[in-house]
Protein backbone atom coordinates (compact mmCIF):
# COMPACT_ATOMS: atom_id res chain seq x y z
CA UNK A 1 0.00 0.00 0.00
CA UNK A 2 1.40 3.39 -1.01
CA UNK A 3 0.35 6.36 1.11
CA UNK A 4 0.78 9.92 -0.15
CA UNK A 5 0.96 12.78 2.35
CA UNK A 6 2.63 16.13 2.91
CA UNK A 7 5.10 16.99 5.65
CA UNK A 8 5.69 20.74 5.93
CA UNK A 9 4.22 21.13 2.42
CA UNK A 10 6.71 18.61 1.03
CA UNK A 11 5.16 15.61 -0.81
CA UNK A 12 5.94 12.36 0.95
CA UNK A 13 5.31 8.78 -0.08
CA UNK A 14 5.21 5.78 2.20
CA UNK A 15 4.97 2.19 1.05
CA UNK A 16 3.52 -0.14 3.66
CA UNK A 17 4.00 -3.87 3.22
CA UNK A 18 1.62 -5.83 5.43
CA UNK A 19 1.90 -9.53 6.30
CA UNK A 20 -1.68 -10.79 6.78
CA UNK A 21 -1.89 -14.35 8.05
CA UNK A 22 1.57 -14.23 9.58
CA UNK A 23 1.88 -16.97 12.20
CA UNK A 24 -1.33 -18.73 11.13
CA UNK A 25 0.38 -21.54 9.22
CA UNK A 26 0.83 -25.00 10.71
CA UNK A 27 4.56 -24.61 10.09
CA UNK A 28 5.21 -21.01 11.12
CA UNK A 29 8.77 -21.21 9.79
CA UNK A 30 7.31 -21.01 6.30
CA UNK A 31 5.98 -17.55 7.08
CA UNK A 32 9.34 -16.58 8.56
CA UNK A 33 11.18 -17.48 5.38
CA UNK A 34 8.69 -15.66 3.13
CA UNK A 35 9.34 -12.40 4.97
CA UNK A 36 13.12 -12.79 5.19
CA UNK A 37 13.37 -13.87 1.54
CA UNK A 38 11.35 -10.84 0.48
CA UNK A 39 13.85 -8.50 2.14
CA UNK A 40 16.80 -10.41 0.68
CA UNK A 41 15.28 -10.21 -2.81
CA UNK A 42 15.06 -6.43 -2.52
CA UNK A 43 18.74 -6.25 -1.58
CA UNK A 44 19.67 -8.62 -4.41
CA UNK A 45 17.77 -6.41 -6.85
CA UNK A 46 19.66 -3.39 -5.51
CA UNK A 47 22.96 -5.21 -6.13
CA UNK A 48 21.94 -6.10 -9.68
CA UNK A 49 21.07 -2.49 -10.47
CA UNK A 50 24.16 -1.12 -8.76
CA UNK A 51 26.54 -3.51 -10.55
CA UNK A 52 24.91 -3.21 -13.98
CA UNK A 53 27.10 -2.05 -16.87
CA UNK A 54 24.79 0.93 -17.35
CA UNK A 55 23.56 2.22 -14.01
CA UNK A 56 20.29 4.06 -13.65
CA UNK A 57 20.76 7.81 -13.65
CA UNK A 58 18.29 8.31 -10.82
CA UNK A 59 20.27 5.85 -8.66
CA UNK A 60 17.04 4.01 -7.85
CA UNK A 61 19.01 1.15 -6.35
CA UNK A 62 19.72 3.34 -3.33
CA UNK A 63 16.01 3.25 -2.48
CA UNK A 64 15.56 -0.50 -2.82
CA UNK A 65 15.19 -2.22 0.50
CA UNK A 66 13.25 -1.90 3.72
CA UNK A 67 13.67 1.23 5.81
CA UNK A 68 12.08 -0.13 8.96
CA UNK A 69 10.26 -3.18 10.29
CA UNK A 70 7.38 -2.41 12.64
CA UNK A 71 6.97 -5.64 14.57
CA UNK A 72 3.65 -5.77 16.42
CA UNK A 73 3.62 -7.64 19.71
CA UNK A 74 0.37 -8.75 21.32
CA UNK A 75 -0.42 -7.14 24.69
CA UNK A 76 0.63 -8.75 27.95
CA UNK A 77 3.02 -11.39 26.59
CA UNK A 78 6.02 -11.74 24.33
CA UNK A 79 5.82 -15.16 22.67
CA UNK A 80 8.69 -17.41 21.67
CA UNK A 81 7.32 -17.11 18.14
CA UNK A 82 8.03 -13.38 18.28
CA UNK A 83 11.59 -13.91 19.47
CA UNK A 84 12.25 -16.54 16.78
CA UNK A 85 11.04 -14.20 14.04
CA UNK A 86 12.95 -11.23 15.40
CA UNK A 87 16.14 -13.30 15.52
CA UNK A 88 15.71 -14.02 11.80
CA UNK A 89 15.06 -10.35 11.05
CA UNK A 90 18.12 -9.26 13.02
CA UNK A 91 20.61 -7.64 10.68
CA UNK A 92 18.09 -7.27 7.84
CA UNK A 93 16.63 -3.83 8.60
CA UNK A 94 15.92 -1.43 11.43
CA UNK A 95 13.39 -2.88 13.87
CA UNK A 96 10.91 -0.99 16.03
CA UNK A 97 8.90 -3.21 18.40
CA UNK A 98 5.27 -2.09 18.63
CA UNK A 99 3.27 -2.94 21.74
CA UNK A 100 -0.16 -3.16 20.15
CA UNK A 101 -3.54 -2.49 21.80
CA UNK A 102 -1.83 -0.58 24.56
CA UNK A 103 -5.20 0.56 25.92
CA UNK A 104 -5.90 -3.02 27.06
CA UNK A 105 -3.19 -2.65 29.71
CA UNK A 106 -3.10 -0.46 32.77
CA UNK A 107 -0.32 2.08 33.15
CA UNK A 108 1.58 -0.22 35.52
CA UNK A 109 1.07 -3.28 33.30
CA UNK A 110 2.33 -1.36 30.29
CA UNK A 111 5.41 -0.13 32.11
CA UNK A 112 6.29 -3.66 33.28
CA UNK A 113 5.60 -5.17 29.85
CA UNK A 114 7.70 -2.56 28.05
CA UNK A 115 10.61 -3.28 30.38
CA UNK A 116 10.16 -7.05 29.93
CA UNK A 117 10.21 -6.79 26.13
CA UNK A 118 13.31 -4.58 26.17
CA UNK A 119 15.11 -7.00 28.48
CA UNK A 120 14.21 -10.11 26.47
CA UNK A 121 15.28 -8.54 23.20
CA UNK A 122 18.57 -7.41 24.69
CA UNK A 123 19.21 -10.92 26.04
CA UNK A 124 18.62 -12.32 22.55
CA UNK A 125 21.07 -9.85 21.02
CA UNK A 126 18.31 -8.24 18.95
CA UNK A 127 19.16 -4.62 18.22
CA UNK A 128 16.21 -2.27 17.86
CA UNK A 129 16.05 1.16 16.27
CA UNK A 130 13.95 2.49 19.15
CA UNK A 131 12.71 1.15 22.45
CA UNK A 132 9.31 -0.61 22.30
CA UNK A 133 6.56 1.87 21.48
CA UNK A 134 3.05 1.42 22.87
CA UNK A 135 0.41 2.17 20.25
CA UNK A 136 -3.35 2.67 20.30
CA UNK A 137 -4.95 2.62 16.85
CA UNK A 138 -8.55 3.20 15.89
CA UNK A 139 -10.57 4.03 12.78
CA UNK A 140 -13.23 5.75 14.91
CA UNK A 141 -13.87 9.37 15.80
CA UNK A 142 -15.39 9.62 19.29
CA UNK A 143 -16.19 12.32 21.82
CA UNK A 144 -13.88 12.72 24.80
CA UNK A 145 -14.86 13.99 28.26
CA UNK A 146 -14.54 17.59 27.05
CA UNK A 147 -16.88 16.93 24.13
CA UNK A 148 -14.07 17.15 21.58
CA UNK A 149 -13.98 14.88 18.54
CA UNK A 150 -10.90 12.68 18.78
CA UNK A 151 -9.61 9.50 17.17
CA UNK A 152 -9.79 6.74 19.73
CA UNK A 153 -11.85 4.03 21.36
CA UNK A 154 -14.74 4.41 23.74
CA UNK A 155 -15.02 2.18 26.80
CA UNK A 156 -17.31 2.04 29.81
CA UNK A 157 -14.64 3.80 31.84
CA UNK A 158 -14.01 6.54 29.29
CA UNK A 159 -12.23 7.26 26.01
CA UNK A 160 -8.78 6.09 25.01
CA UNK A 161 -7.23 8.63 22.64
CA UNK A 162 -4.68 7.51 20.08
CA UNK A 163 -2.76 10.76 20.02
CA UNK A 164 -2.82 11.52 23.74
CA UNK A 165 -2.58 8.11 25.38
CA UNK A 166 -0.02 6.29 23.23
CA UNK A 167 3.33 6.67 21.48
CA UNK A 168 1.66 7.19 18.11
CA UNK A 169 2.86 10.83 17.74
CA UNK A 170 6.41 9.76 18.63
CA UNK A 171 6.28 6.91 16.10
CA UNK A 172 5.05 9.30 13.43
CA UNK A 173 7.96 11.65 14.10
CA UNK A 174 10.44 8.77 13.85
CA UNK A 175 9.05 7.58 10.51
CA UNK A 176 8.51 10.82 8.63
CA UNK A 177 10.39 13.55 10.44
CA UNK A 178 13.25 13.49 12.92
CA UNK A 179 14.16 9.83 12.43
CA UNK A 180 13.89 9.67 8.65
CA UNK A 181 17.51 10.38 7.74
CA UNK A 182 18.73 8.05 10.45
CA UNK A 183 16.50 5.30 9.05
CA UNK A 184 17.89 5.88 5.56
CA UNK A 185 21.46 5.65 6.85
CA UNK A 186 20.49 2.51 8.71
CA UNK A 187 19.03 0.96 5.57
CA UNK A 188 22.23 1.72 3.68
CA UNK A 189 24.28 0.13 6.45
CA UNK A 190 22.23 -3.07 6.36
CA UNK A 191 22.45 -3.15 2.57
CA UNK A 192 26.23 -2.75 2.64
CA UNK A 193 26.48 -5.64 5.12
CA UNK A 194 24.30 -7.80 2.85
CA UNK A 195 26.35 -6.80 -0.19
CA UNK A 196 29.66 -7.56 1.53
CA UNK A 197 28.40 -11.00 2.55
CA UNK A 198 27.27 -11.77 -1.00
CA UNK A 199 30.59 -10.62 -2.44
CA UNK A 200 32.47 -12.90 -0.03
CA UNK A 201 30.25 -15.80 -1.07
CA UNK A 202 30.90 -15.04 -4.74
CA UNK A 203 34.66 -14.94 -4.17
CA UNK A 204 34.48 -18.13 -2.14
CA UNK A 205 32.67 -19.91 -4.96
CA UNK A 206 35.10 -18.67 -7.62
CA UNK A 207 37.68 -21.51 -7.26
CA UNK A 208 34.97 -24.15 -7.55
CA UNK A 209 33.51 -22.42 -10.61
CA UNK A 210 36.97 -22.22 -12.21
CA UNK A 211 37.56 -25.90 -11.43
CA UNK A 212 34.20 -26.77 -12.97
CA UNK A 213 35.06 -24.80 -16.11
CA UNK A 214 38.47 -26.49 -16.39
CA UNK A 215 36.90 -29.91 -15.88
CA UNK A 216 34.28 -29.29 -18.57
CA UNK A 217 36.96 -28.08 -20.97
CA UNK A 218 39.11 -31.16 -20.29
CA UNK A 219 36.15 -33.49 -20.81
CA UNK A 220 35.25 -31.78 -24.07
CA UNK A 221 38.86 -32.16 -25.24
CA UNK A 222 38.85 -35.85 -24.32
CA UNK A 223 35.57 -36.40 -26.14
CA UNK A 224 36.93 -34.64 -29.23
CA UNK A 225 40.17 -36.65 -29.11
CA UNK A 226 38.18 -39.86 -28.68
CA UNK A 227 36.03 -39.00 -31.68
CA UNK A 228 39.09 -38.31 -33.85
CA UNK A 229 40.70 -41.57 -32.75
CA UNK A 230 37.52 -43.51 -33.51
CA UNK A 231 37.36 -42.00 -37.01
CA UNK A 232 41.00 -42.90 -37.56
CA UNK A 233 40.43 -46.50 -36.51
CA UNK A 234 37.36 -46.77 -38.69
CA UNK A 235 39.21 -45.40 -41.69
CA UNK A 236 41.99 -47.95 -41.27
CA UNK A 237 39.53 -50.85 -40.98
CA UNK A 238 37.66 -49.89 -44.13
CA UNK A 239 40.79 -49.16 -46.18
CA UNK A 240 39.69 -45.56 -46.64
CA UNK A 241 43.26 -44.26 -46.61
CA UNK A 242 44.33 -46.69 -49.40
CA UNK A 243 41.37 -45.67 -51.58
CA UNK A 244 42.24 -42.01 -51.13
CA UNK A 245 45.86 -42.72 -52.18
CA UNK A 246 44.61 -44.46 -55.35
CA UNK A 247 42.42 -41.48 -56.19
CA UNK A 248 45.39 -39.14 -55.85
Amino acid sequence: TVVSLKVDSVPFYLQWIDTPGYGDQVDVRQGFHHIVNYIDKLYERAMEVEMAAVREENRAFEHLGVDVILYFISPHRLKELDLAMLRMLKGKAAIIPILSKADTMTTDELRVFRREVSTRLREQGIETFREPMAIIASPYVVKNAQGESVIGREYSWGVSQCERDSDLPALRRVLIAEGLQELQRSRRRYYEAFRAKKMREMRGNLPSRMFGFALRTALQTLVLAGAVYALHQGAERTGLYEKLDQLR
